[in-house]
C-alpha cells in the first residue's frame, strides 16, 4: 500500500487573541504546547492593557525573544485600523497607531504588518465604500503608510472584505497596482469577499485572485461559512460550505511555505481542524 508523504511546506497557524492566554510568555508556551510555529498577533486584542506610545526597540525585541523561545514566529502582525476615517484628529491618530506597529514588526522580525481597508462614514454603506471617491481617500491614507514602511523595510499585508472599500481581487489588483511599492502583499481571506449572493461562484473568485495576484498573496485567513434565510454565517473552517479543495489547490499551484492562519480556533480546537484541512489539501 502507497504511503502518500506528508507535505512539509503546510503551515497552519492561529490568531494568538483565538488563545487564552495572559501575556506572551503563556500564548508562545500554548502555542508550542500545541504544535502551532506562525501566528497572527494583535498586541491590542491579546493583551487590552497594551496602549499606543509604549514601542521602544528594546520592548519589541524582548517580545521576540519570548516567543523565540518557544519557536513562534509571527507572520502577521495585526493592526486593523480605521485608515479611511472621516474625523481628521481620529484618522491620523489611527495612521500613527499602524506606522508604530510597522516599528514593532522591524525589531520582531515580523513577516508584514496587516489591515484591511474598511469603510467610509459611520457605517458599513455598501454604495458610499464602491465609489471613487471612497477609493483616493483609501489610496491617500494607505500611500501614507507604504511611505512609512518602505522607509522601515518593512512589509504591508492589505485584506479585502466584500463590504469594505477594496471588495473584490479585481479591486486589490488595483489598489496594490496604483501603491506601486515593493513593500506591499496582500492577505487573502476567501470567505471575506464571499456574500450570500455570489457564494456559487466562489472558486471563480479563488482562481482570479491568484491569477491576478497570486505573486503578491503572502498569507492566507482560513475559515468556513454556510447559507440560510439568505443570510451568510461565518463558521470554524471544516463546518460549512466553503471550497478548500480549490483553494487548497491554487495554493499548491501557487505558493511554498505561505502560512494559513486559522480564525475563531482555540488551542482546544486547533487538532483537531488542523488533521481535517490537511487531509483536504493532501488530495487537493
Amino acid at each position: 500500500m502507497e504511503t502518500r508523504k506528508r507535505d512539509k511546506s503546510l503551515r497552519f497557524g492561529v490568531r494568538g487573541h483565538d488563545f487564552d492566554a495572559a501575556g506572551f510568555t503563556e500564548l508562545s508556551i500554548k502555542c508550542a504546547e500545541t504544535g502551532v510555529e506562525n501566528i497572527q498577533l494583535a498586541i491590542k486584542k491579546s493583551f487590552p492593557d497594551f496602549r499606543k506610545g509604549l514601542f521602544t526597540p528594546a520592548y519589541a525585541r524582548k517580545m521576540k525573544s519570548i516567543l523565540d523561545m518557544n519557536n513562534i514566529h509571527v507572520s502577521v502582525l495585526g493592526a486593523y485600523i480605521r485608515s479611511v476615517h472621516f474625523d481628521v484628529e481620529n484618522r491620523f491618530n489611527e495612521l500613527d497607531y499602524f506606522i508604530e506597529q510597522l516599528k514593532y514588526a522591524k525589531f520582531m522580525d515580523a513577516d508584514m504588518v496587516g489591515l484591511e481597508t474598511t469603510f467610509v462614514g459611520e457605517d458599513n454603506s455598501r454604495s458610499r465604500n464602491q465609489t471613487e471617491n471612497a477609493y483616493r481617500f483609501c489610496l491617500e491614507s494607505l500611500g501614507i503608510l507604504v511611505e512609512a514602511a518602505e522607509k522601515l523595510g518593512v512589509m504591508i499585508g492589505i485584506e479585502g472584505v466584500e463590504q469594505h472599500i477594496i471588495n473584490t481581487p479585481e479591486k486589490m489588483a488595483r489598489l496594490v497596482n496604483d501603491l506601486a511599492s515593493p513593500n506591499v502583499g496582500v492577505i487573502f481571506d476567501p470567505v471575506n469577499y464571499i456574500s450570500a449572493s455570489n457564494y456559487t461562484k466562489q472558486a471563480d473568485m479563488m482562481k482570479e485572485q491568484f491569477e491576478l495576484l497570486g505573486d503578491l498573496t503572502y498569507a492566507v485567513h482560513i475559515k468556513d461559512f454556510n447559507i440560510s434565510d439568505n443570510q451568510m454565517h461565518t463558521l470554524l473552517a471544516g463546518d460549512g460550505i466553503f471550497d478548500f479543495d480549490t483553494l487548497f489547490s491554487l495554493v499548491k499551484q501557487y505558493k511554498r511555505e505561505i502560512p494559513m492562519i486559522f480564525e475563531g480556533v482555540n488551542e482546544a480546537e486547533y487538532h483537531i481542524r488542523s488533521a481535517k484541512l490537511r487531509e483536504i489539501y493532501d488530495r487537493a
